[in-house]
Parts: structure tokens; C-alpha cells; sequence
């Protein structure tokens, strides 16, 4: 879990930036406006997804489905 807000925490600057940042510079341009628009929601959806939903599905799933843990026994410098 802590890996996931981690990761969120990490990737949110970058998305902003890049992404909604940069598509703001053209919002001003009268033949593009629609367009910038458009890309602005379609941004602002997908990074909702990347970072919250994407990863509050993975923390879900690995709580229902935790990774087996495996013994010392198992190991390969147990068998050598």
C-alpha cells in the first residue's frame, strides 16, 4: 500500500505538468480551443484513473489475494 501512494506521489508532478501544462499554453489560440479543450478532459480522465483508481485496485486486490509467503525451507540455500 505504501508502495502505491508512493508511486502516486511521484508520477502526479510529472502528468501535471507535461500534460496539462503544456496543453494550456494553446487554450488562447481560437482555432485549437476545442480541441485543447477536449485534451484537457480527456488528460484530467485518464490521470484520475492512473493515479487513484489504477492503484486503489491493485491495493484492493492484494488485500483480497495477498501473495503467498513462502518458509526458509523452500528457499534454494536450503536445498544446496
Amino acid at each position: 500500500m505504501d508502495a502505491a501512494i508512493d508511486g502516486c506521489a511521484v508520477r502526479a508532478r510529472p502528468i501535471a505538468l507535461t500534460a496539462v501544462g503544456g496543453a494550456l499554453f494553446i487554450l488562447d489560440d481560437p482555432i485549437f480551443n476545442g480541441l485543447v479543450i477536449s485534451l484537457v478532459f480527456g488528460i484530467l480522465v485518464s490521470t484520475v484513473l492512473t493515479l487513484i483508481v489504477i492503484p486503489l485496485q491493485y491495493v484492493m486486490l492484494r488485500r483480497r489475494w495477498p501473495l503467498p509467503v513462502s518458509d526458509a525451507t523452500d528457499s534454494k540455500d536450503a536445498h544446496a
